[in-house]
Parts: structure tokens; sequence; C-alpha cells
């Protein structure tokens, strides 16, 4: 069952910096594959 949720615009903000830093520190591949996890 997949629960639905609504992130805060802070929360949301947290998780595109958590992107752009893997992104550029890391790779597209990795940077991608955290909202899956």
């Amino acid at each position: 069952m997949k629960l639905k949720f609504q992130l805060s615009r802070l929360a949301n903000n947290d998780l595109e910096n958590i992107w752009e830093y893997t992104f550029t520190n890391w790779s597209l591949k990795q940077a991608d594959n955290y909202p899956n996890q």
C-alpha cells in the first residue's frame, strides 16, 4: 500500500539541496537514486 504525503516547502528545499550536492559530488545516477530509496 502506498502512503500519500505532502512535503513542506522547507522539506522540499532540503531534498533539492541534497540532490544538487549529490549530483555535484557524485553523479547524476546517484542523485536520481535517492528518491527511490
